[in-house]
């Protein structure tokens, strides 16, 4: 399941990157998409640090015909409903059954009557949390369910804020590396003309 997808078109820094084509701007660029890619990642981790289901993101790295950029997945069916909301909150907009476990041993539902989030809806953070209470029995109940955290939204909403400044500085670390002393060309001009 697709969490986002980021992608960075050369055209947002166009003259600039079309007078200095050439592989090592292509290095430079794959560079600040990797570092991109990197803290995407450690802020998707962020918010599931305290969680006792393991969640797994997949990412494909892509570039390419000026298009550099990443997707990153997870097949997680726990980290999509608390990301985005369940029953009253999520899709569906209603609650939802949840019935007595099919098994012949359990005549009931068994479940603790308190619960603190161990994410808030807005936030990347995680604390500590889960069930607590004593414990209580029902043959079902019907769940209001919980409100999406958002976290692929925060997190792509930081990539972007980011982005431009990332490739701004590895276009201005690549030139100073092969032109010490020099200052960038304005755009539109050609390097060393």
């Amino acid at each position: 399941m697709p969490i986002f997808t980021i992608l960075v078109q050369a055209e947002e820094i166009t003259q600039l990157v079309e007078d200095m084509k050439g592989k090592e701007i292509d290095n430079a660029l794959v560079r600040a998409r990797n570092e991109l890619h990197r803290e995407a990642l450690r802020l998707l981790h962020r918010p599931i640090r305290t969680w006792t289901t393991p969640v797994e993101f997949k990412s494909i790295l892509l570039d390419g015909d000026g298009l550099y950029g990443f997707r990153i997945d997870t097949d997680s069916a726990i980290y999509t409903w608390v990301d985005k909301g369940t029953g009253l909150h999520g899709p569906r907009m209603a609650k939802y059954p949840i019935p007595k476990p099919s098994n012949l041993t359990a005549k009931t539902l068994r479940f603790q009557t308190g619960y603190k989030a161990k994410t808030k809806v807005g936030s990347l953070t995680s604390r500590q949390g889960g069930s607590y209470g004593p414990y209580t029995y029902r043959k079902s109940v019907m769940h209001p369910g919980i409100e999406g955290r958002e976290f692929t939204d925060q997190v792509g909403n930081r990539i972007f804020e980011i982005s431009e400044e990332t490739l701004l500085w590895a276009i201005v670390d690549w030139w100073y590396s092969g032109h010490p002393g020099q200052t960038l060309p304005p755009s539109g001009s050609t390097p060393g003309g």
